[in-house]
């Protein structure tokens, strides 16, 4: 739930500064947002473990997780925000300021209702993957346990019936938020 906030939150600033920018200047910075999407989970992984670790000297745990999970999963928030705002009418904005409302009223009133459903379909698609991430997470854990970590802990130990109906749970949720998320962005 963490990384999906932080990362909506993030998203939204980004996707709005992105759409204001002109042709080539924003896709150059699109792209260069989406190479953590592209790289495999364990190279980000161990590049994570090594940095939080050997430069930050960080202690391990729930708070690199969600640093860690938020390097993969905001390049997706973006893309999907970005490509809502892209075709935004902004004179609206500009009215509402216009008329006198602070810049944070006019967003709360007119660019946040209308982009409500792609930010909460975001929203979702980001819980599905942080929820769906098991290497980051193993990498940038340290001692403490997530959901997947103590699955894949008790699988490695035990042939307890729990661990089908935790995994279970786990992909029904994943699933779930996965297709609440297309329907709300009313995918085609």
């Amino acid at each position: 739930a963490a990384v999906a906030i932080l990362s909506v939150m993030v998203g939204v600033l980004a996707a709005m500064g992105l759409s204001k920018l002109k042709g080539r200047a924003a896709m150059l910075l699109l792209d260069i947002l989406a190479i953590p999407m592209m790289l495999p989970a364990l190279i980000i992984g161990i590049a994570l473990l090594s940095f939080f670790v050997r430069v930050l000297s960080l202690p391990l745990g729930l708070p690199t997780v969600i640093l860690g999970q938020l390097v993969v999963i905001v390049p997706f928030v973006v893309a999907i925000l970005y490509a809502r705002l892209s075709n935004f009418d902004w004179s609206l904005v500009e009215s509402a300021r216009d008329l006198g409302a602070t810049p944070l009223t006019a967003f709360a009133t007119i660019t946040l209702p209308i982009i409500r459903p792609s930010v909460v379909g975001a929203a979702l698609i980001a819980l599905a993957l942080s929820l769906d991430d098991f290497v980051i997470t193993f990498f940038t854990i340290g001692s403490g346990n997530t959901l997947p970590t103590l699955v894949w802990g008790m699988v490695r130990t035990s042939l307890d019936p729990t661990i089908n109906a935790i995994a279970t749970l786990l992909l029904g949720l994943s699933i779930g938020s996965t297709v609440l998320a297309l329907r709300l962005l009313d995918y085609r």
